[in-house]
């Protein structure tokens, strides 16, 4: 999953392509991730030590929300970088098609 190599540094090279856009964009997320992974962590302690069915209800959405906070923002990287990798294929399919010779390149004058 590049959402996880991303996170832990050995998707660098992988994004190489991405635009620094793409790459700002991406690391604003992953820094709003790890907060909110701080958060779920405590929450997740506060869940165990509470004995408070009232209090638990409350804590246990509040752990529901912060999880499908995670996961939206791991799919916008997703979304991100899938949108990088489209613009590399077309980019270099460009590229390709202005290097190859095309009908007009072999053309041979009519000799009688």
């Amino acid at each position: 999953m590049m959402v996880a190599s991303v996170a832990n540094g050995s998707g660098a090279s992988a994004r190489m392509g991405a635009s620094v856009e793409s790459q700002g964009s991406v690391s604003m997320l992953l820094s709003k991730i790890k907060g909110l992974h701080k958060n779920l962590r405590q929450l997740q302690k506060q869940l165990m030590e509470t004995t408070d069915p009232e209090l638990r209800k409350v804590l246990v959405k509040m752990v529901q929300d912060v999880q499908e906070m995670i996961a939206m923002f791991e799919q916008q990287i997703r979304q991100i970088e899938q949108a990088d990798q489209r613009r590399e294929a077309h980019r270099q399919e460009a590229t390709r098609k202005r290097r190859e010779p095309g009908p007009n390149d072999a053309f041979v004058p009519y000799q009688p």
